[in-house]
């Protein structure tokens, strides 16, 4: 026995007699158990006989003590041995439910049910660690209608959370609402600010490694059981982790036989085809069930490029044929193939990482792995979740690795047996372009052929040839076609600055296939073809024959990335055939159109030199013109003194409106510059010359002007107009000058033929006019009668001349007057009328100018009005010989005699008259025969002379009465010496 106060006695202690008991004495026995360790206290105080217990007195109460703590000892093993097969019964009872299933839901929904019966809690989940150990997946613990029902929730980082702490640590974790320390952590936050006030984290630990955690919680303030049977909870969490990591290895056996049963599955269907396209798209959508992905995506290397070749998934879109550059330094499709190896992004919302080329920004987790073969990478297969941000691991690396594996391997075959038939096409379309073209001989049928072949091998919307002529500086589009339709585009001058005209600067080919980004932004359209569209792929070659380029080929589509270098290659080699076989034709074209051109040069000269008639001339120029040398429009200009005029044209929209248009020599700068030269003048762009003010308003851009020479001289122009610039060349000049020789040698032809026929003509009238003049004269000198020979001379005169009236006046100047001695047509009875003298302008003109007049309107002529009584329908007095004979009745003349309602003649000339109805009708028929030719008159005069000497032997009264014609003063011999003058012959 002890003093336990060790002699120090407490205040207001008050001794008592020894032995007897202190009202603050104690007694204390310790319980000792089987090992000897103090199990329990026996206190005892204020005995019943007031005394101090003795050393006698304590033994048997020690012995009670020993056997109190051996029966308290025996009844705890019990109650432990009860309470641990209670225990190990629920354990049982949990772990077979668990264990009965390898699916990790059901064993959650058994241990919920379970750990329902240790502890109340209102909130249980389980976090598992994932494969790659980045994240904990979390397994909900909802009860529905007495239904324990399991669901997946986000994952949770371990980072930063009291979860990921405890899993870490390994170390169980109890948390009340009050706590400071709930702050700290965002999902204790949640769970606080969801009602839980207690919160328990018992780490599922197995063989020494955390599988991942069991998390409980209640609603209740420092609930009852969570401390209690604390022990018992972390045994069923360690139970239950081994439960779960049996059921996850039982998985990933099962997920490695299904994996291998993909795989020699994708492996039999790979060898089931050698196609490339189906090769990409079964290994995109094969991979999405194989690693149970949202979208797959796969990249091929093309040079220094990432080509998208196929996708599956929601996300696939047009993801076919979008580039990125290998060396894009935070892309990680171009990592996984410069470093050859897998990567793996969880997580990508927060970290940042820029998987831009598969247009993923929704995904929250990324695999990507290189298609390697032989150590080089073929290209890269990206796979995406989009819920779960820790959904890869290190399993999936190796499972992807192997996966990635045989994918290459089928689309190396699949490549090989696809470049091996493209070049066996390459070479058969190569083959027969060159069979075809060899065989062709105009430039036309070559380009045509080289579409049609091209077409069958290239994805061709847009195809269009450039040739080159460099003497020129010019190119030209023989050929354009856009979606089947076939385009036309003049010559012009080299487009500076676009591909196709690089090309044929620097002999190198061009292949561009834009982004869509790129064909967004551009607003220039297309200059050839349908300038509506932009094409998104375009191929360019040079067109090489010998050491010149003389062109260049552009295959073009409007699909993004249609073309590679394969298909670049082939169109090199198509070129080079085409170049060749362009040149062959080009030569075998010039010559024939040389020798064409000289044939009708030769043809159309042998026409034209065939015909006389200058008008007929005129129009065949014009018309043959066109087989020598190509025109739009064509005009050809004659020299008239000091004018030219528009003889002829072609090809004008208002053709006779120019018929006719002169221009002065001398403001003709253009004329005066061929005439210097006597040589073809030619103007490549009207435009461009200060000659043409007004060649805006015209669409014509070439011009050539050759010069019309006959003796020496310059007769005129043939001018040719294009309305493409720069057309005309050196031979084309060549061509129209010896065409504008030609026709000037047909015109002078012509001119002489005319004038030719002019002078025959005038012979033949001159030949009409002798034998009147002879008739006449033979007639008038078989009579001696004046009369008779003026009525022969009228009648001859106005059937010669085809009058209607004809009359002969006498002049007797003694009495002044002039009488009307013979009429044609002969009047049943003759009259003789007279006309006044003396201010009559008819006679004094006849008799001073000694030439016959021409009235050209009788009726109104004031010249006439002395004579207009004498005129048929005019009247006229009454000759004074006769008045007396026939009476006041006979002074005036008869009405005309040429039927009724006949107009009144109106034309009289001289001293021997012709009338025609129409005004000024027999000016020049009378003028002809009046001046006839002085030889004929000459003959007339000597046969006068000749009969003036038989008169001269004649009897007195024909001497009398010729000498009373002779006697009139001079009236008669005037008349005859004028007459005869006037016809040639010179007077008696």
């Amino acid at each position: 026995m002890e003093n336990l106060w060790g002699g120090a006695l407490p205040a207001g202690y008050e001794p008592v007699e020894e032995g007897v008991w202190h009202p603050l004495d104690t007694v204390i026995l310790p319980l000792y158990g089987s090992t000897q360790q103090i199990i329990g206290l026996i206190e005892m105080a204020d005995p019943h006989d007031g005394l101090c217990p003795t050393e006698a007195t304590l033994r048997p109460i020690e012995l009670f003590a020993g056997q109190a703590a051996s029966i308290i000892e025996m009844t705890r093993l019990v109650v432990e041995t009860m309470r641990t097969a209670d225990e190990e019964a629920l354990i049982s009872e949990i772990m077979e439910a668990a264990t009965s299933s390898l699916d990790p839901m059901a064993i959650a929904q058994a241990v919920a049910r379970g750990l329902r019966l240790l502890v109340p809690y209102t909130y249980m989940s389980f976090a598992l660690v994932n494969v790659s150990r980045t994240a904990l997946e979390q397994l909900l613990i909802v009860e529905e209608k007495e239904e324990v029902i399991v669901t997946r929730q986000a994952t949770i980082p371990f980072e930063g959370t009291a979860i990921g702490r405890a899993f870490e640590a390994q170390r169980t974790q109890i948390y009340y609402a009050e706590q400071d320390a709930l702050e700290a952590y965002p999902d204790l936050r949640d769970l606080r600010n969801a009602g839980l006030r207690t919160i328990m984290i018992v780490p599922m630990v197995v063989g020494g490694n955390s599988v991942g955690s069991l998390n409980v919680a209640t609603e209740l303030g420092r609930a009852f059981g969570f401390s209690e049977h604390l022990p018992l909870i972390q045994r069923i969490a360690n139970l239950t982790g081994v439960s779960l990591e049996n059921a996850r290895l039982f998985q990933q056996v099962l997920d490695r036989e299904n994996f291998a049963a993909d795989i020699n599955r994708l492996g039999m269907a790979l060898s089931a085809t050698l196609d490339l396209d189906a090769v990409l798209n079964l290994i995109a959508k094969e991979s999405l069930a194989v690693f149970d992905a949202d979208n797959a995506f796969i990249y091929l290397v093309e040079g220094d490029e990432l080509v998208g070749a196929a996708a599956a998934g929601p996300l696939d879109g047009d993801f076919a044929g979008a580039r990125l550059p290998i060396a894009e330094a935070d892309a990680l499709e171009a990592r996984i193939v410069r470093e050859r190896s897998a990567l793996i992004v969880n997580n990508c919302g927060e970290n940042g990482t820029e998987i831009a080329a598969t247009r993923v920004a929704a995904a929250q987790s990324v695999m990507g792995v290189p298609l390697l073969r032989e150590g080089r990478a073929l290209g890269a297969l990206v796979l995406t979740d989009a819920d779960n941000p820790a959904r890869f691991g290190a399993n999936d690396v190796e499972k992807v690795s192997l996966f990635s594996t045989q994918a290459a391997i089928a689309i190396a075959n699949a490549r090989l047996v696809e470049e091996t038939q493209q070049r066996a096409a390459h070479l058969s379309t190569l083959n027969e372009v060159g069979r075809a073209v060899s065989s062709l001989l105009n430039v036309e049928s070559v380009l045509e052929v080289i579409y049609q072949q091209v077409q069958r091998s290239l994805s061709l919307d847009t195809f269009v040839v450039c040739l080159y002529d460099a003497s020129i500086g010019m190119v030209s589009y023989p050929l354009i076609y856009d979606s089947g339709k076939r385009y036309q585009e003049g010559p012009d001058l080299p487009p500076p600055g676009t591909a196709i005209w690089r090309v044929i600067e620097t002999g190198e080919p061009i292949m561009i296939n834009r982004t869509p980004e790129e064909l967004a932004s551009m607003t220039v359209k297309s200059p050839l073809g349908d300038a509506s569209r932009l094409s998104a792929s375009l191929l360019f070659v040079p067109l090489v024959a010998g050491t010149e380029v003389i062109g260049a080929i552009s295959a073009q589509s409007y699909s993004l990335n249609a073309y590679g270098e394969e298909h670049l290659a082939l169109l090199s080699g198509v070129a080079s055939q085409a170049a060749i076989a362009i040149a062959n034709a080009r030569l075998i074209e010039a010559e024939r159109q040389r020798t064409t051109q000289l044939e009708a040069l030769t043809q159309v000269s042998s026409q034209m030199t065939a015909v006389l008639d200058r008008d007929a001339i005129i129009n065949a120029v014009l018309d043959q013109l066109g087989l020598v040398v190509d025109f739009d429009s064509v005009a050809l200009w004659l020299r008239e003194g000091d004018q030219l005029r528009v003889a002829a044209v072609r090809g004008f929209a208002e053709a006779q409106h120019l018929l006719g248009v002169t221009v002065d020599v001398h403001e003709s700068q253009l004329f005066q510059d061929i005439a210097e030269s006597r040589r073809t003048l030619c103007v490549p762009d009207v435009l461009e010359d200060a000659r043409f003010p007004a060649a805006e308003a015209s669409a014509t851009r070439s011009w050539l002007g050759a010069p019309l020479i006959s003796k020496g001289e310059v007769t005129g122009l043939l001018t040719l107009d294009k309305v493409e610039p720069h057309f005309y060349q050196p031979h084309h000049e060549q061509l129209t000058l010896a065409f504008a020789n030609q026709v000037a040698v047909a015109l002078e032809n012509a001119r002489l033929f005319e004038e030719s026929a002019r002078r025959t003509a005038e012979l033949d009238r001159q030949a009409q006019r002798l034998a009147l003049l002879n008739r006449v004269s033979q007639k008038m000198a078989q009579s001696l009668d004046i009369d008779s020979v003026l009525e022969i001379a009228l009648d001859e005169m106005a059937q010669a001349l085809g009058v209607d009236h004809a009359g002969a006046l006498l002049f007797d100047f003694e009495e002044g007057v002039g009488r009307l001695r013979a009429e044609f047509p002969k009047p049943p009875i003759p009259q003789l009328a007279a006309i006044p003298l003396e201010d009559n302008p008819v006679v004094e003109h006849v008799r001073l100018a000694g030439a016959p007049l021409a009235i050209e309107d009788a009726q109104h002529d004031p010249m006439l009005e002395p004579v207009r009584p004498m005129m048929v329908g005019g009247g006229g007095p009454v000759n004074p010989d006769r008045a007396d004979d026939r009476g006041p009745e006979h002074h005036r003349r008869p009405e005309p005699r040429l039927g009724p309602g006949a107009p009144p003649l109106r034309t009289r000339t001289g001293g021997t008259g012709a009338d025609h109805r129409q005004p000024g009708g027999g000016r020049g028929a009378e003028q002809q025969l009046l001046r006839a030719d002085r030889a004929a008159h000459a003959r007339t005069r000597n046969a006068v002379r000749g009969r003036r000497g038989d008169l001269q032997h004649a009897g007195t009264g024909r001497r009398a009465r010729l000498g009373h014609a002779a006697d009139v003063p001079g009236a008669r011999r005037r008349h005859l010496h004028n007459l005869l003058l006037e016809r040639g012959q010179p007077p008696a």
